[in-house]
């Protein structure tokens, strides 16, 4: 029942709230930071993760990359700095 426009917004929402759920998966501060980078076509998060590493984080959030696709028509990548 909503407008298309706020249907939209509330689509991208929803993608982007599922990678920053993923990535705090373990609920132990694994991540200490993400910092995000668009260019030519692909989004990628440099991921900082804290002493103990992000393992489990960085699998939930490359689970979600196909919906990322999907509604932004972008691929999503990761990489761990």
């Amino acid at each position: 029942m909503l407008p298309a426009q706020v249907r939209s917004d509330v689509i991208k929402s929803t993608a982007i709230l599922r990678v920053a759920r993923a990535l705090n998966q373990g609920r132990t501060s694994a991540v200490e930071s993400v910092r995000v980078a668009a260019r030519a076509g692909d989004v990628t998060l440099a991921v900082k993760a804290r002493r103990g590493g992000a393992d489990l984080e960085l699998w939930a959030a490359e689970k979600e990359r196909a919906y990322f696709r999907e509604v932004f028509g972008r691929e999503l990548d990761f990489k761990l700095v």
